[in-house]
Formats: C-alpha cells, structure tokens, sequence
C-alpha cells in the first residue's frame, strides 16, 4: 500500500492502520496502539510528535508491534531481548 506524504496526526495515522484492527493513543511524550477492545499492542513509541516519523513510519511500527504481540502471546519463550 502506498502512502501520499500527509502531516503525521493522530487522525491520518488511525486511518492509515484502520485496516489491521489498530488505532493510535497519544500520551505525554509517547503514543502507543491499541485494538478494537482497547487493549495495549506493543510497546509504547516515546515521540515528541506524531510529524517526526512519517504516516508510513507509523504503518510500520503498528506492523511490528502487532506481529510482535502475537508472538509473545503464542510463543512466549521464542522471545530473546
């Protein structure tokens, strides 16, 4: 999928991983994605602001948060930090 360069806000990032289930959560200095149920996926982003990383950076991170998720979940004793 590809991405038109649209400024990084909570509303075009939530668009941009609608489809995988996700949505994005700001906090103070970090954002974090949570699902449908609003359970926390992955780690949290600490991020000054959303436009420091682009809509497609944002796509990436929610991709490997969700994969890593659900690794951890399955197979928790395949994850080496």
């Amino acid at each position: 999928m590809t991405y038109r360069r649209h400024p990084a806000n909570t509303r075009t990032i939530n668009r941009a991983i609608a489809h995988l289930g996700l949505e994005i959560v700001r906090g103070y200095g970090y954002a974090y994605f949570v699902n449908k149920e609003g359970d926390q996926i992955g780690e949290s982003v600490s991020v000054a602001y959303l436009s420091h990383q682009s809509v497609a950076g944002w796509v990436n991170d929610a991709i490997l948060e969700l994969e890593r998720h659900y690794e951890v979940a399955y197979y928790p004793d395949r994850i080496v930090n």
